[in-house]
């Protein structure tokens, strides 16, 4: 069996959460000051100027200091530019402010696992969860995390708890069938990938890693 590479599935889920993050709207008591710098930030942003965004981003929290989505904007900004220990510092900010702002918790999770701190992202998707329970996306990053902190029976039982919620997410099964392979349970992988092929058709990493595991099991009619 090829060996499967481990980024693969770091891309889709960088991938997921880059299509699953949202840009929500300024609350109605928001100053207009406010929410005129906050649309040149974003028009700079457009542009990829990261700077101004950033700066017009900062006059927006000036009006509105308590704001904790302009803060995780903010925190956003200093990821993009690079400045990854001001996203972390204004990120945890926000958190030890509003607890329970998940937009922040999970960019938190996101900055710890790129810096190999993955206890402290299993913390904070841990407490995506707690807050919304029914946030399946939240259920798979930790399932990750878990993982690369080898606790693969962890990432087993939270992908499980994840399908309960949402049988046919493909994704979650995807991945369960990912860990059942490296683990060389392979009929276990093979349920679980069928499942995620019959979902979504087009999600050709469930075809390639149902071959795999087929080809683990000498099984060369369905492997191909």
């Amino acid at each position: 069996m090829k060996k499967i590479k481990n980024g693969m599935l770091l891309i889709v889920l960088l991938l997921v959460s880059c299509a699953g993050s949202m840009r929500e709207s300024l609350r109605a008591d928001h100053s207009s000051e406010s929410y005129t710098h906050y649309i040149l930030a974003v028009e700079a942003e457009q542009e990829f100027n990261w700077e101004e965004a950033l700066t017009q981003m900062n006059l927006a929290l000036k009006e509105d200091p308590g704001s904790s989505y302009l803060k995780t904007e903010i925190s956003q900004l200093y990821l993009r530019m690079n400045r990854l220990e001001d996203a972390v510092k204004t990120a945890e900010e926000v958190v030890q402010d509003d607890p329970g702002y998940e937009p922040a918790l999970s960019l938190l999770g996101r900055l710890y696992s790129s810096q190999k701190e993955f206890q402290k992202a299993i913390d904070m998707y841990a407490k995506v969860i707690k807050h919304d329970p029914s946030k399946v996306e939240a259920y798979i990053h930790l399932a990750y995390m878990y993982t690369l902190n080898d606790q693969r029976d962890k990432a087993v039982q939270v992908l499980k708890d994840a399908i309960t919620l949402e049988p046919y997410n493909a994704m979650a099964r995807y991945y369960l069938g990912r860990i059942y392979i490296e683990s060389k349970e392979f009929d276990k992988a093979i349920v679980e990938l069928k499942k995620a092929v019959e979902i979504n058709q087009a999600f050709v990493d469930s075809y390639y890693l149902l071959g795999a595991a087929y080809e683990s099991m000498d099984d060369a009619d369905n492997a191909i």
